[in-house]
């Protein structure tokens, strides 16, 4: 068996943002990247389009692609990746694994990944004739040593404890054993997890800031926080690949600067989950687009505010009860984002498998709110919150849109405003309150185990994966059997009361379900076309990822 079936693993669902981007959709086509009707860069007219190109493909140019936010570092085991750095990374490195259009993860890097009966053991077969982009042939010993760098790291290795063992069994066959059955366990190796680096990258302190990969593109000058240029990598493994001779890539951190910069023609590619976009551009006949709405993911991207259960005072369960029933989502989704997101209340929202528990979140209540907060302030005196964010106008107005919401309750809000790449260092050593977040984009809610997990937690000051650093027995007893179980109804069943205990634990104060959206200028050509090297549909665009490697710039 070549492929693992997220519909055999769980029932239908919907389609990472800020935050770390260890699970993910990863890129990789044939020669044929495209197919199908409806060209992607055709026509005059508005609206979405397919993004798939089936004309043919011309070679060279410059793509540029504008995005909202940088990283740390390529290297796998110490790269902070949000959707940008999943993008970054994915253009210089190859995942041994992909998602395909159905949301199932599949053989990429690597020729076939079949599991024994009980699927505790993974015997995976490499591609040969791969070499990395220094001429070193990629074999079983690079692999392992890539794995086992991300199994060791502190910031990754919290998401493969369920992984026991990973060896060589010859030169191009690895074998991986896991300490209880683990039917998702090959969606790890689809985004970070999977992407494999050299190993001078691995071994050098600064092999993250000029990265070594098997990828269509080679590295070549990265300026963090303002560009990152790679060049067509000539001796790819996917013959033909890629048609553009370059990508560049520009930081603009303002959603509205990019948008501007893309009509402008400074820029061909934007990406973005800000309403605001979609809202200006939906109509605009100079500029085609896809979004994600309908992908197929198991659980979709979640715009939230993300507590920190272990910093006073929203330690303390009432304060976050009182934030959760003195927000209006409703009139913030009419507001902010226009009617064009629907409002999220649980983490499954409009799946009919997690109807019940999703109808346990609480729904806005201001009296209700307001007597929490008298409650509290009983025994505690003034109720002050302290709101990280990132320096975008648009999270400026989000953070002042719950300011007077939480005031109108009693709540004094405090907005403190930093850099992305600290926002999640922040987020990682617990060193925030509440914070604006994104998160959750997931082939299945087994992806999101080491964000919701009782031994991914530390406590602040620490590493922990668990950025909310929720402890609920009842949640850690349901990840175990949502993670074990090879019956689908028990995995529902134990999906729901991780939902139900959301519910009640609020941890994350969910908004709405992310809508992403690729822009493009007409001449941009398959934007949305990758396939796999079978040369079926892969889950091209999704969660704000952007493939270059199949796209090319008509005349």
């Amino acid at each position: 068996m070549n492929s693992i079936s997220r519909r055999q693993f769980l029932s239908g669902g919907f389609q990472t943002a800020a935050g770390l981007a260890v699970v993910g959709g990863m890129g990789g086509l044939v020669a044929a990247c495209g197919g199908g009707s409806n060209a992607g860069g055709s026509g005059s007219s508005s609206g979405e389009v397919s993004g798939r190109t089936s004309t043919t493909p011309r070679r060279g140019g410059t793509l540029r692609v504008g995005v909202n936010s940088d990283f740390n570092s390529f290297a796998p085991p110490t790269g902070q990746f949000d959707a940008n750095g999943l993008m970054y990374a994915a253009t210089v490195f190859d995942a041994l694994m992909f998602i395909d259009a159905n949301g199932d993860a599949q053989p990429y890097l690597c020729q076939s990944m079949t599991p024994n009966a009980e699927q505790n053991v993974f015997t995976m077969t490499l591609r040969p004739g791969v070499v990395f982009h220094d001429g070193t042939p990629l074999t079983s010993a690079e692999v392992v040593g890539a794995i086992r760098a991300v199994q060791q790291a502190v910031l990754t290795g919290p998401a493969l404890l369920n992984l026991d063992t990973v060896k060589a069994q010859d030169a191009m066959t690895v074998v991986f054993t896991t300490k209880t059955p683990w039917p998702a366990f090959p969606l790890y190796l689809t985004g970070q997890l999977g992407y494999i680096a050299s190993p001078k990258t691995l071994s050098d302190p600064k092999g993250g800031l000029h990265p070594v990969g098997t990828g269509p593109f080679v590295f070549d000058a990265w300026v963090p926080g303002s560009y990152f240029h790679a060049k067509a990598n000539p001796n790819y493994w996917r013959k033909g690949l890629p048609y553009v001779d370059r990508v560049e890539y520009s930081t603009i951190p303002s959603v509205v600067s990019l948008e501007q910069s893309l009509l402008a023609g400074t820029i061909d590619v934007m990406t973005s989950g800000d309403s605001i976009n979609l809202h200006d551009l939906m109509g605009n006949s100079s500029v085609q687009y896809v979004t994600d709405a309908d992908s197929h993911l198991g659980e979709p991207n979640m715009g939230m505010t993300m507590c920190n259960t272990e910093a006073a005072p929203v330690s303390d369960l009432r304060v976050r009860q009182a934030m959760a029933y003195g927000f209006n989502i409703d009139l913030y989704q009419k507001v902010h984002n226009f009617g064009l997101y629907p409002p999220a209340y649980g983490l499954f929202p409009g799946n009919p498998d997690y109807a019940k528990t999703n109808a346990m979140y609480p729904r806005y209540d201001q009296a209700r709110a307001k007597a929490l907060v008298q409650d509290y302030e009983k025994d505690k005196g003034p109720l002050k919150i302290e709101y990280a964010t990132t320096s975008d106008p648009r999270n400026a107005e989000t953070a002042q849109f719950l300011q007077q919401q939480y005031k109108d309750i009693g709540i004094d809000v405090t907005i403190k405003t930093v850099e992305q790449v600290q926002l999640i260092t922040d987020a990682l050593l617990g060193q925030y309150q509440t914070t604006a977040w994104a998160q959750f984009a997931a082939p299945t809610p087994d992806s999101n185990y080491v964000w919701w997990s009782i031994p991914t937690s530390a406590p602040i000051g620490q590493s922990s994966l668990n950025f909310a650093r929720n402890k609920d027995p009842l949640v850690q007893a349901a990840l175990e059997k949502g993670r074990t179980s090879l019956n689908k109804a028990d995995r529902i069943a134990a999906y729901n009361t991780v939902n139900e205990r959301f519910a009640k634990d609020l941890p994350y104060l969910f908004g709405y379900k992310i809508v992403t959206a690729c822009y493009t200028r007409k001449n941009v050509q398959n934007f949305n076309g990758l396939n796999l090297p079978d040369g079926s549909p892969a889950l091209s665009f999704t969660s704000g990822i952007f493939y270059p490697m199949c796209t090319w710039l008509s005349a």
